[in-house]
């Protein structure tokens, strides 16, 4: 009967407690966020998707400016006819390989277009078209020009530049008494030249690899003015 008296006032005091608790408070400040963890292993790469539909055509673009015209920038000379009496004589001795019996001659040509650019970074071209009564006749050949017919009648052709001044030569190398030993000096030849300036699209070709028409064509010359 006594543990029964206990168990009664146990059981009323905590009924008594629990009818006397409080509302719930406030929530408290949040608390500070933990580190960040390990980040984890990459997965595996997903399998390709399928290929999408091709775009519509973008629209056309505008019409670019022309291109630079070779020959507005390349210069070259009409056919310059030089007679055999305009040659000027080399006295035997001004250079070491000259003596009576192989004598040099020059002809000097006013080329005002031949610049120390010019000379510094483009290319001079000079060319010979040997008269009728050679035996190449009409035939155009580049300079320098070794005309050898034996080793008695030898000729060798070349040219020199300096600003203003295209310097023919001609040095006759044959064994014969002159003039038996000279051919190109004999006749009334014609010559020209080619200026190229180095920057343009033409001063990158190898033009003395080249035929005298093939070049022409390169630089667009028109064919009436070959």
């Amino acid at each position: 009967m006594k543990t029964l008296k206990s168990f009664l006032f146990l059981t009323g005091v905590i009924i008594m407690i629990s009818a006397c608790e409080g509302p719930e408070g406030p929530t408290g400040p949040q608390g500070a966020t933990g580190a960040t963890g390990a980040t984890g292993a990459t997965g595996a790469t997903g399998d390709t998707g399928p290929k999408g539909d091709t775009g519509d055509t973008g629209p056309k673009g505008d019409k670019g400016d022309p291109g630079e015209t070779i020959t507005e920038s390349v210069i070259y000379s009409d056919w310059i006819t030089v007679e055999s009496s305009d040659w000027t004589q080399i006295p035997a001795g001004t250079y070491p390989f000259l003596s009576p019996n192989k004598p040099g001659r020059y002809f000097d040509i006013t080329a005002t277009s031949i610049t120390e650019d010019i000379i510094n970074q483009g290319v001079v071209l000079t060319y010979v078209k040997f008269c009728d009564n050679s035996w190449m006749p009409d035939e155009v050949t580049p300079l320098p020009y070794d005309m050898f017919y034996d080793l008695g009648t030898w000729d060798y052709l070349f040219s020199t530049i300096d600003p203003g001044l295209l310097r023919l030569y001609i040095l006759h190398k044959g064994t014969r008494t002159p003039p038996d030993n000279q051919i190109i000096s004999l006749c009334d030849n014609q010559f020209r030249y080619v200026i190229i300036p180095g920057n343009t699209p033409a001063g990158r070709l190898n033009y003395r690899q080249m035929s005298y028409e093939d070049v022409m064509k390169a630089l667009g010359v028109p064919e009436e003015d070959f």
